[in-house]
């Protein structure tokens, strides 16, 4: 996760469903977002990082067609503890 979205938040846990397409040569197609977190930057950080993959290629009885999934995505992102106060 991005630096900023750590130290910066957003602060909580939340769930989203990317779909995208992964053709025989091992690469992402056609990712996009099918259930947001309810945040934008998030959602563009978990986009981006879907679409950087390199899969492995097909196995020769997966076929040559290429294949769909939708995967749920669940990120922890607690705020950062707060400095002990010494007196």
């Amino acid at each position: 996760m991005p630096r900023q979205i750590r130290e910066d938040g957003p602060w909580g846990d939340f769930l989203l469903k990317v779909r995208f397409v992964a053709s025989p040569e091992g690469k992402v197609k056609d990712a996009r977002i099918e259930e947001s977190s309810g945040d934008s930057q998030l959602d563009a950080y978990v986009l981006e990082a879907i679409r950087s993959l390199e899969l492995m290629r097909f196995t020769k009885d997966m076929g040559q067609e290429d294949l769909a999934f939708t995967l749920p995505i669940n990120i922890s992102n607690p705020p950062p503890a707060e400095p002990a106060v010494s007196d």
